[in-house]
């Protein structure tokens, strides 16, 4: 293991339901994304950003649908049947119709583009800033209801990390979501899931301190956000996010453009699935793995009412 991306700590958290005002869940829409900030724009940070919103379509769909295929081949347990059998019973009786029905959101793949515009530097999180304890990013006021997040570029996230990276685990556990011997499968479940069809993806470079770190997110809708096309072009500008505790906001900035910087050599790390319908309750644990770092939070996500509410069952792990 040639870094070290953090401190080891381990935890699981249960967040019960709690109603939101919309003031404090939504708030401005961000520029760029226009997903809501959960602040306003005068007390948001600016973060110096590249990415192209498109890598949803060239990058994280290909990679999706080549995981599922090879999934169906494999075939290997879900929810406690074989994955075929699961796909037939939602409707997707051939490995086609399977693959096909993963298809990309513009608004989802935009709410990616800004939670991987707000991860910190050198950790992975759910959670936004002050005013939000637990990760709500929306777009009029709809929210994803799973969220996996990864440090490192996006085709390895989903082919290698979020992908066969967690296959035996699946095996293991009779194609439940589940932690075994301090590996999760939730990421892969997630992809998996035939229920799963709506998915946005983003791939961010943040520039902090002359160096760039890469961080990926995948989301998931439990039907289309939609919204305009996604613009093509990689874009170099600042997105903006909450500030944190003890940080103080920038507010909005003219953007000087600047040489790429460098990036940060680092060890793929993936984290962050949301809480599978299926999964049987667990208990978070804290493990090594010799070869990657991982980390992971487990959360649902769900809007109630007029006010919006939101269960969430967080659980990281860290080598």
């Amino acid at each position: 293991m040639g870094r070290v991306l953090a401190a080891s700590v381990a935890a699981s958290v249960a967040v019960p339901v709690a109603v939101v005002p919309p003031h404090v869940a939504y708030a401005e829409p961000a520029p760029v994304t226009g997903v809501e900030l959960g602040t306003t724009i005068d007390q948001s940070v600016a973060v110096d950003s590249r990415f192209d919103f498109t890598d949803a379509y060239t990058i994280g769909l290909p990679q999706l649908r080549k995981v599922r295929g090879q999934m169906w081949d494999i075939n290997p347990p879900f929810n406690g049947t074989s994955l075929r059998r699961a796909a037939a019973e939602a409707g997707l009786g051939t490995k086609e119709a399977y693959v096909n029905a993963a298809t990309i959101d513009p608004n989802l793949s935009r709410i990616a583009v800004q939670r991987a515009a707000e991860q910190p530097v050198g950790s992975l999180s759910h959670l936004r800033g002050k005013s939000i304890g637990i990760s709500v990013a929306t777009i009029n006021g709809r929210a994803a209801h799973s969220e996996i997040i990864a440090y490192g570029r996006l085709e390895d996230a989903i082919s290698k990390m979020w992908g066969h990276g967690e296959l035996d685990v699946l095996k293991k556990a009779n194609g439940y979501y589940k932690h075994i011997d301090g590996r999760s499968n939730g990421h892969l479940h997630i992809m998996l899931d035939p229920e799963n069809r709506d998915f946005g993806f983003g791939e961010v470079t943040i520039t902090h301190k002359g160096r760039g770190h890469v961080y990926s997110v995948g989301v998931v809708g439990g039907s289309p956000f939609g919204g305009a096309a996604l613009e093509k072009g990689r874009k170099e500008l600042y997105l903006y996010r909450q500030a944190r505790e003890g940080e103080s906001p920038t507010g909005l900035k003219e953007y000087t453009p600047h040489a790429p910087a460098p990036n940060v050599p680092q060890d793929p790390v993936p984290g962050a699935p949301d809480k599978p319908k299926d999964e049987p309750s667990s208990d978070g644990s804290s493990a090594s793995d010799p070869e990657v770092i991982v980390g992971i939070v487990v959360g649902l996500l769900a809007l109630l009412g007029v006010l919006g509410g939101l269960f969430h069952s967080n659980l990281m792990l860290a080598p």
